[in-house]
Order: C-alpha cells, then sequence, then structure tokens
C-alpha cells in the first residue's frame, strides 16, 4: 500500500467507483435509503447501458439509476466544494434527466430524485443539516412530486443524525487519512469490505493515475480562480490608479493649469 497516498472517498473517481461496484454498493445503498425512502437494489445503473467500454470514461459518468420501467429515475451528486452555480447546475441536470432516457420506454409520468452529498456546510443557513425541496405552485399552493432534491451537508448531519450507522458512513466522507478511517471502522466492522477495497485500489497504478488526474484538475481549476482573481485584483487597481488620474486631471484643468503640466503630473 502506497502510505504518502490517500485516496479521498470524497474524490469523484473513488466516488463513483465504488458506487458501480457491485461489492461496496452497500455503502451507498444505506445511505440513500435512508435519505428518499428509496430501496435501489432493483434499480438499474442506467450509465452503464451507455458505457463505451472506456475505464476512464465510466468512472467520470453521473450515477442515474432507474427502477424497472424507469418511471422512478435517481441522479446521486457528491459535492465535495461549494461552488456558486452549484445548485443551479444540479436543478439543470435533473430537468435533463427527467427529458431523456436511455431506452425506448417512454413515460409519461416520471419521477426524478436527486440526491446531493454536500461535504461542506449550508452557505444559506450554517445549522442546516438536510433539507428536501419540491416544486411548488405558490400562487395555487399545489406541490408537485415530479421533481424531488434532497441536500444533505454532511458536517452538520453527521452532529444530528441518530443513526450510528448512517453517520459512520458519512464520516468517511470527510476523513483525510486512513488513520482516522480505521478508527470508524473499529466501531463499524461493516466498513471493512470498504477500507479493503480502497487499500486495493492504493496498489492499482491505473486507478491511481485516474484519480490524480482528478485531483490534478481540481488543482489546476483552483489555481486559475486564484491567478484569475489577482488578475481581476490588479486590474481593478490600474482601474482606480487612472480614475484617480482622471479626477486629478479634471481639477488641474479648472485651475488653468495647461496641458503639457497636467500630462507631466498625472502620467
Amino acid at each position: 500500500m502506497n502510505k504518502n497516498k490517500f485516496f479521498y472517498l470524497s474524490n469523484d473517481t473513488t466516488f463513483k467507483y465504488l458506487f458501480k461496484n457491485e461489492k461496496t454498493r452497500f455503502f451507498f445503498k444505506d445511505i440513500i435509503e435512508y435519505y428518499t425512502g428509496l430501496d435501489i437494489s432493483k434499480f438499474h445503473l442506467m450509465d452503464n447501458e451507455l458505457s463505451s467500454g472506456n475505464e476512464y470514461v465510466s468512472y467520470h459518468m453521473d450515477i442515474v439509476l432507474g427502477n424497472e420501467d424507469n418511471s422512478i429515475l435517481l441522479n446521486v451528486e457528491l459535492n465535495r466544494e461549494y461552488k456558486s452555480y452549484t445548485e443551479l447546475r444540479n436543478r439543470r441536470y435533473l430537468h435533463r434527466i427527467a427529458s431523456n432516457t436511455s431506452d425506448n420506454k417512454h413515460n409519461d409520468k416520471r419521477r426524478v430524485i436527486q440526491l446531493n452529498l454536500n461535504t461542506y456546510p449550508s452557505k444559506i443557513m450554517s445549522d442546516l443539516s438536510k433539507a428536501t425541496f419540491h416544486l411548488h405552485d405558490i400562487e395555487n399552493d399545489i406541490i408537485i412530486d415530479d421533481f424531488v432534491i434532497h441536500n444533505i451537508f454532511i458536517p452538520k448531519e453527521i452532529d444530528v443524525c441518530y443513526n450510528e450507522s448512517i453517520k459512520n458512513k458519512l464520516k468517511l466522507f470527510l476523513c483525510d487519512s486512513y488513520e482516522k478511517m480505521r478508527e470508524i471502522e473499529k466501531v463499524d466492522k461493516e466498513l471493512k469490505i470498504i477500507m479493503d477495497e480502497l487499500e486495493r485500489l492504493n496498489r492499482d497504478k491505473y486507478f491511481g493515475a485516474l484519480y490524480d488526474i482528478e485531483e490534478e484538475q481540481k488543482i489546476m481549476n483552483a489555481s486559475a480562480k486564484e491567478e484569475g482573481r489577482r488578475e481581476g485584483i490588479q486590474e481593478g487597481i490600474q482601474e482606480g490608479i487612472q480614475e484617480n488620474r482622471k479626477e486629478t486631471a479634471v481639477k488641474l484643468l479648472s485651475k488653468d493649469m495647461s496641458l503639457e503640466e497636467i500630462s507631466e503630473i498625472t502620467n
């Protein structure tokens, strides 16, 4: 095992690999049933049907499950970092899922459910642990159940969850070392299967490369964002300086100073 590399469970590649592995899917099955009431044991992974056979692509395809006739579709999202557009993006994706299907079974009454597992606190209410949203016609007070969104804010949910098994599973998403994961495993032996698979993946060079690509992309995105922020600040400073020069030039002009002198003073 490469002790210098830790595979975050909240990494997109790790999360999707473990979900699509039948041996480890129980981990997510319990969480899904606890928060949505859906037993996904008879659901099928729709993205598997669309898989091109390319493992890299398959690991990164979104998790969408359907029941036997696809009248109920479930999308599971893991949001590791807060971004201002995350919720809007997820809502748009929900509508896209509802209007598309990978087979010929079209169901006019399709229910689409989204479970968002967020590894950060709510940015709206710091004490919010979970929230469920429906489409609501406020004027007529009609709630539409065709679309349901469950938001779970893991850091706070851990504090208030009464189900110890679910709580331990949620804790793994926030771990930053195998040592911390093993401490949780000591009180919940069921999690040993997850740990064993993570250790196996840690020795898998191919999977490690996929994981590194995901992490490197996050670093690059963060770096680009920071660079853009710095450039924005610098542009703002330059604009401020230029604006001050203009104001100074106008004041000097009002005192009948020559253009040559004003230009020299204000650069």
